[in-house]
């Protein structure tokens, strides 16, 4: 028998919404997001709503289409999840145009090591945050400080 969302618990929640993200599967991601989804970028900008995510992420796959996420750890705490691991993926030709900067180069900094949070309600996520993976955000995670190289 197959479980409907309403019974997964948080962490298989999270990681469904990972596996979803890496399949470039939007819809199907959107399946997972409350109405009210909120989405915290690397600086801190808060995103909201269903439409501009459905949005953000058909752009965001336009500029990574093979973005994949490794989760190396996860822990749970109630509703909240944090996944700790890496995320890569190769810059498309449309990515290379969209980001260059005026001097020519581009963002050195766009995968790598991270930390995802996520907070769910009633089986979906109402709140997708990525950070940096850096002692300070491991310490106010209750992490512990030690960064894996």
């Amino acid at each position: 028998m197959e479980q409907t969302k309403d019974t997964l618990g948080p962490e298989r929640v999270a990681r469904a919404f990972v596996e979803r993200i890496n399949l470039g599967d939007v819809p199907r991601l959107m399946e997972l997001m409350t109405e009210d989804h909120e989405f915290v970028d690397l600086a801190g900008d808060s995103f909201r709503g269903l439409a501009l995510m459905q949005q953000a992420w058909t752009d965001y796959f336009r500029l990574f289409p093979d973005y994949q996420i490794q989760v190396e750890t996860a822990t749970v705490n109630g509703d909240s999840v944090v996944l700790v691991g890496s995320s890569d993926g190769s810059l498309s030709a449309y990515g290379q145009r969209t980001l260059r900067r005026p001097d020519g180069s581009l963002p050195d900094d766009l995968q790598g090591r991270a930390i995802w949070t996520a907070r769910i309600r009633q089986g979906r996520v109402a709140q997708w945050r990525v950070c940096a993976d850096t002692p300070t955000v491991r310490d106010c995670l209750g992490l512990g400080s030690a960064v894996p190289v």
